[in-house]
Parts: structure tokens; sequence; C-alpha cells
């Protein structure tokens, strides 16, 4: 071919130039035979062929060396500048057709950058068809995928169905085929990711339904792709866009419906759930499905704890004629409990009653729920202190319905206790034997039940203060968990409460080992009770000595009672009372005699005459006195007793006051000069000065004690304080305090604290009555125990105070 060529006269040159190329190209000279072709593709002028009409440029001819071109360049890697070369030689009228042929070749050698350029240019040719447009994507966005260029073969992918979408496709066959390649692509990217398919593989089933809405198979394989990646919202999707199609079957619609609900369920997705359950409810012709689905929305209202929610749908299921008779069941134990959550007993047992009629398999089970919730309501208004008049009449009167009276033993004990209750709201004794006699007539019950029968009868009566009728009813209480010592104690403390003597209780109580507080108790009120209190209380006393403020406190109750001090002297002079305030008190009255002895005495000396003699003699005896004063000062000071100190610096402050002013009023010597007269009243003051001086201190010290002293105010306090029977005995001292000169915060509560007289016996018993009309007031039990403490039974504070800690506790007799 060279040598042909190198003759001038040679015929056809451009094929010989063409079968050159092809020889360089078979003897792997490539770059030769690309630059020979492309030079002569260059010259169209030289691709010609002789026709009637002249000649003309071999266009057909010019096409095979544009192909064979191609087929050259895809023999080594394609440039951009290799695709920029091949374009400018193509002719306006062939480029569509070559740059298609030139990227599929590529693409056919595994090119795959070098055909999506060359798609690119492709698709910038302004007279593509669509059909062409949608071909060259969905090619590009194969090529891409390819590539592993994934995000963007889908985009060429979605353009592809964006073009289709706006423009359609006028040619069916055209149409057919594009559907065709698209869901080729579709399904081999599938087989490529069949076991790990992705969001872009999803992607892909998305838009090929969304283009294709009637291949219900793909809409199928896309749903189960979102299932496969937990994408359940965009299964259900595919499943509705089935469900939706009327050109499918009516069966695979509902299929459809079931799997989208299906799906929904798998999600664990409440909100998902709720949603699919209503879609299948509004679009469903499946009545036995529509019933199940119906069943799953209300169970999933119930999972939220949307209880009065639920228990309307549960309602509604039960009441239908249609339906699963087991699913039925389920529905009305579930709105049972629905109304048993949000404790609405009212409407659970109206509910219980009708489902009793609805559904006879569990007529006896929800007969028994039923009458539970009519208890529970009545036990509600029986405990209720704001319940009005009327509810507890409703209840009371509701206790006694002929369908309440089949109910079992324990039922009917129950609405019979309730009842009690009730009928003692309302005051109705009539009632209330009727149905403590009902509950002991009541067939088959036990010793046991009679036992608690008996309990709430000594339990309504000792509520109501009336000890008495609590103390009998508590005699017929057997109960084997309470300690013998522990029930003696109780029944001494009801019977002692009820001024039973419970001397025999307190002491089998104690033989029968009673300990700790309650023991301290039982010994005390022994001592209280005995007709030889001195003797009980020396027999007690080696008990509670490990209780010296007990034992003090009765030390004082029984010398208050029988005023026999010597009799109580060896009990004084033990260590456990040596040095407290019985031992003090007791001891003490004689110093308090003594100080009364001395202020007698120094208060009737008085100077009748103003001899010397008289003078001397006078005075030296109210020096006398004042000593002794001071030296009872000193002992009330070593005995702590406030009362004798308070005593000591009055009559100390007014003796030396009254002796300074005594001597200050005797007459001067006659004939005294100036002279002598200033130096007399100089020696009178100097011995006036010490009694003036120590009358200051001495009240000084009493009215500072007055206006602040721990021990004054203890003894004020503890006189405020004190049972009846000490009190009584401490006013004696009060009475001594209040007749010390002086002013101030103590001297005012002392005189207030004898002026108390801001209760009476009536007042006592209005506030007991008022605890009995209310027993379970904490403000009427408070006011009781104020009462109590000051003019009442010893015993009552200490009983009321524990029956606040059980109202504190929430908790009732």
């Amino acid at each position: 071919y060279k040598a042909a060529l190198r003759d001038p006269k040679i015929e056809n040159k451009s094929l010989v130039i063409y079968n050159k190329a092809w020889c360089e190209f078979n003897l792997d000279h490539l770059n030769t035979a690309i630059q020979t072709l492309s030079g002569l593709l260059a010259h169209p002028e030289q691709i010609t062929r002789e026709t009637e009409n002249g000649t003309i440029v071999d266009s057909a001819f010019r096409a095979d060396m544009l192909r064979d071109l191609a087929t050259f360049y895809s023999r080594r890697t394609v440039t951009s500048k290799d695709i920029a070369q091949f374009n400018s030689l193509i002719p306006a009228d062939k480029r569509k057709e070559m740059l298609l042929h030139f990227s599929e070749e590529t693409n056919r050698v595994g090119q795959k950058k070098a055909s999506e350029s060359l798609l690119a240019l492709y698709l910038q040719e302004p007279n593509l068809t669509k059909e062409e447009k949608l071909q060259a994507y969905v090619m590009r966005a194969q090529v891409n995928y390819d590539a592993g260029q994934g995000s963007l073969s889908m985009k060429d992918f979605e353009k592809a169905a964006q073009v289709y979408n706006s423009h359609g496709c006028g040619d069916q066959q055209e149409c057919d085929k594009l559907q065709k390649t698209m869901k080729h692509y579709v399904t081999e990217l599938h087989r490529s990711k069949k076991l790990k398919p992705d969001s872009d593989l999803l992607g892909a089933y998305k838009i090929y339904t969304q283009t294709f809405p009637d291949d219900q198979k793909m809409q199928l394989l896309g749903a189960q792709v979102a299932l496969d990646i937990a994408q359940y919202p965009t299964a259900i999707q595919f499943y509705r866009h089935i469900s939706e199609n009327k050109k499918f079957s009516q069966k695979d619609r509902e299929e459809a419906l079931l799997s989208q609900v299906s799906t929904a369920e798998k999600s664990q997705n409440t909100a998902i759930k709720n949603e699919a359950y209503l879609y299948f409810l509004d679009h469903s012709d499946n009545q036995e499905k529509k019933f199940e689905v119906s069943y799953q929305l209300a169970y999933l209202s119930y999972q939220q704890k949307k209880y009065v929610e639920a228990d309307q749908a549960f309602y509604k299921l039960v009441q239908q004629k249609q339906g699963n008779v087991s699913l039925k069941q389920k529905a009305a134990d579930l709105s049972l409990d629905c109304l048993t959550q949000i404790k609405n007993d009212s409407a659970l047992e109206a509910r219980a009653w009708e489902y009793a009629d609805l559904i006879p398999q569990k007529k006896k089970d929800y007969q028994a729920l039923a009458r539970k919730a009519f208890i529970n309501q009545s036990a509600k208004v029986a405990n209720n202190s704001h319940a009005s008049s009327s509810d507890l009449k409703n209840f009371l009167s509701r206790s006694w319905e002929s369908r309440l009276q089949s109910s079992s033993p324990q039922e009917r004990m129950m609405i019979l206790t309730n009842a009690s209750v009730l009928a003692k709201r309302l005051h109705e004794e009539d009632q209330y034997i009727k149905s403590q006699n009902q509950l002991l007539k009541t067939p088959g019950i036990t010793s046991s039940q009679k036992q608690e029968i008996y309990q709430s009868f000594a339990s309504y009566y000792e509520k109501r203060l009336d000890f008495k009728q609590a103390y009998n009813w508590s005699l017929k209480i057997q109960n084997k968990k309470i300690k013998a010592a522990n029930r003696e104690f109780d029944l001494g403390t009801l019977a002692d409460l009820a001024q039973i003597n419970p001397t025999q209780h307190y002491q089998r109580a104690l033989k029968l080992g009673l300990k700790g507080s309650s023991a301290t108790i039982a010994r005390s009120r022994l001592v209280s009770l005995s007709r030889s209190p001195i003797k009980e209380l020396k027999r007690q006393a080696k008990y509670l000595k490990k209780q010296p403020s007990v034992l003090n406190d009765l030390t004082l109750y029984v010398y208050a009672k029988t005023g026999k001090k010597a009799a109580l002297k060896t009990l004084l002079q033990t260590k456990e009372l040596r040095h407290r305030s019985a031992s003090r008190f007791i001891l003490s009255q004689e110093i308090y005699n003594r100080i009364q002895n001395t202020q007698k005495n120094i208060s009737r000396l008085k100077f009748k005459s103003y001899s010397v003699s008289s003078l001397k003699h006078g005075t030296q005896s109210r020096v006398k006195l004042l000593k002794q004063f001071d030296s009872l000062l000193n002992e009330s000071i070593r005995n702590n007793d406030i009362v004798a100190q308070m005593m000591c610096l009055d009559s100390i402050t007014q003796e030396n006051k009254r002796l300074a002013e005594d001597l200050a009023k005797i007459p001067q010597p006659k004939g005294l000069t100036t002279n002598q007269m200033k130096q007399y009243e100089r020696i009178l003051k100097s011995q006036l000065r010490p009694f003036v001086t120590k009358s200051k201190m001495a009240e000084n010290k009493r009215d500072q004690l007055w206006n602040k002293s721990a021990s004054l105010a203890d003894f004020i306090q503890s006189y405020t304080q004190a049972r009846p029977e000490i009190r009584r005995l401490m006013t004696h001292q009060m009475k001594l305090l209040n007749s010390v000169d002086g002013d101030g915060p103590l001297k005012r509560q002392v005189a207030s604290a004898l002026d108390d007289n801001s209760y009476s016996s009536k007042d006592l018993m209005a506030a007991r009555q008022n605890v009995s009309e209310n027993p379970d007031n904490i403000q009427d039990i408070e006011n009781l125990k104020i009462l109590e403490t000051k003019m009442g039974h010893p015993l009552m504070p200490g009983y009321l105070q524990a029956r606040l800690n059980q109202l504190g506790k929430g908790n009732s007799l």
C-alpha cells in the first residue's frame, strides 16, 4: 500500500489509505493507524465517489471509517483529547450516531470514564429525541454504576425517569424497550447487591415503580428491599401503591393492605402502627380482618396507656355481633383492665355487669369483678370524710340489692363490712346492727372472720372513745399474733381509760414478761391506782430505777397524794433520785418554812427606843437574822432551788434596805458643833453603806433572774405542763415565787400561769365529743390531747399521740 501511494496516478487513493491504516492496526502500530485514519477523515474531499451527478463525498464510507477509528481509539486508553479530536471529525448529520457508537465501544472494552464522557457529549446534542435522551440516561446510569459511581448512576437513572414522566413516550415499542432497559438496570443492581441491599438499590426501586406503577412484581420487590434495610415507612408505601392501584386484582390489593399492617408491626414504632391500622380500616373490605385490626388498634392505645381511648375502642368491639369470639373476650378483659388502671370503679362495675351478659363464657368472672368494683367504691365512700350524705345512703342501700346477694361468702363479708362503716357514718344504728348480724350469719364464716367482726366493734368504739364498749369487745378477741403479755396490757389500757380497774390485767401482763415502755407504763399505773401507793412504789422501784425520770415523776405523784415525806426518805436518798427534782422538791419544803420563819422573825424587829443600848441590841439582832438569810441563800444555790433563791434575795433586799432606813432615822445627838455634826453624818453614812450596798446587789440579782433565768423558765414550764396532781403540789412554790417583788418577763409568766383557768371539765367533755364524732380529725385529736394533758386521764395523751402517729402514716385504728 505504501508503494501504491507513491504512484501519482493512483485511483481510489482514500481506499488505499484506509487499507494501509488497517494494516498498521493489525501490525500493532496503533498510534500510526490512528494518525493515518484520522488524517484521512480530516480531509473529507479525499473521501469521494463518482455518481451520475458528479463527484460527491462518500458518506457511507466516511461513517465506516469513523466507526473503525472508534475501534482503534478503544484499543488504548481513550483520553479527553482523543474524544475532542474524534468529535471534531464527525459531520453534523452523523454526530449523534458516532458519539453513541464510540460510547458503546469504550463501554464494551471497560473504559467507563471515556464512555461516560462520550454520553455527556451525546446528551448535549440539541436534536435528541426524548427516546434517545431516555436511552442515554439509562446507559450512563449503567456505565456509572459499573464504574463504582453509585450516586452518579442513580442521578442519571432518576433523570431518565423524570424525562419519561415529563414527556411520556410516543412509540409504544420504544416505551416497552425503555421500560425493559430500566427494569434490567434495577434487577441487575439488585442482583449485585442481593447479599447486602442498600439505600441506592431502594432508591432505584422507588424511581422505577414511580415511573412504571403498574409493575406489581417490582413494587413487591421494592417493598422487600425496604424491609431488608429496615425502611418500614418506604415498604409500607410500596404496598399502598399496590392497594391503591385498581388495575390489580382485589385479592392482590387486600394482600398488600395486610402486608403494610405486618410491616408496620415489624417496625415496633407506635406512630407507624397506628397510622397503618387506620389506613387498613379505611381501605379494606375484609370485615374479619378489619375486626382483628380494630383490636390491634385498641391494643395499641392500651400499650400507650391511653386507657380511656382504649376502653372505648374495646367496648365497641365487644358490642359487635360479628367478630372473633376469642378476641371479643380479650377485648372485654382489656376494657375492664383499662377502667381498673384509671381507677374508675363506677364505670368498671357497669361494664362488668354488661359484659357478663354479652360474654356468657366468663359470666361468673365478670360478675365477681363487678361486685369487687362495687366493694371498692363502697369502701372509698365509707372512708371519705368529705363524702356527701346522699353518697353514703346510695351505697348503703345498694349493699342490699338482690344481684349482690349471689356473692361469695368472702364478697358478702366485704360488702357487709363496708355497709357497717356506711351505717356508722350515717349514725344509722339499726343498719349498723343489721350489717353486723348479717356478717355473723354469713354461711361458712370462720372463727377468724368472727374475730375480725369483734375487732371491728372494738375499733369502732375505741375510735369514738367509748372505752368501756371497746374493752368488752376486745375481751372476745383472740389474736394469736399478739403476745399474751401485750394483749393483757392492751386490755389493761382500755379498762384503765374506761375507769374499770385494770390492775389484774397489768399484773398479768408483767407476769407474762411484758417489756419496754409498755412495762414501764403498767408499773406506773399500778403505783398510781394502788390504795397503798407508797408500798406499791417501793415494790416497783427496783424495776423503775432503769427509768429514773419515770421513777422521779411517780415519787412526786405519791408525795402529792400522801404528803408523807418520811416514808419516802429512803427512796429519795437512792442514787437514782438523789439529784433529781423529786428529791429536791420534797426536801426543799423545809427550807421554805425556814425562810418564811426568818422573814417573820426579822419583820417583827424594830427599834423600841433610841438609847444606845437599845440601838445596839436591835441592830445586832437584825444583823444576825440577815446572816441567816445569807446562809439560806447559799444553801438554796447549792441545792439549785430557784424558788428559795428568789425568796432569799427578796428578803435580803427588803430587810437590808429597812435596816438602813431605820438607822438613818435615829435623831442626831444634841449640843454638837457644826464640825461635830459633819463628822457624825460621815460616821453614820459609813455605818449605813454596807446595808444599802447589799440591798442593791440583792435587788439587782433578783431583777436579773426575773428577766432571764434558765432555771426559773424551766420551773415555770414544768408547772404549766405538769399533770393536775403534780401541778397542785407545785402551786405552793409558784405562789411563793409570785410573792417575790420585782418585775420582768418571768415574773409576768408566773402570774399568768397561776391565773390560767382557761380550761374546764366542760371543755374536756366537749373535746372528747368532737373526737368521738370525728375520730380521724387530726386537729380535734390534737386539741383533746392538750386538754387531757392538763386535766384528763394520765394515759390519754400518750394514747392520742399514738393515734396521731397512725394517722400521720395514712392509717386508722
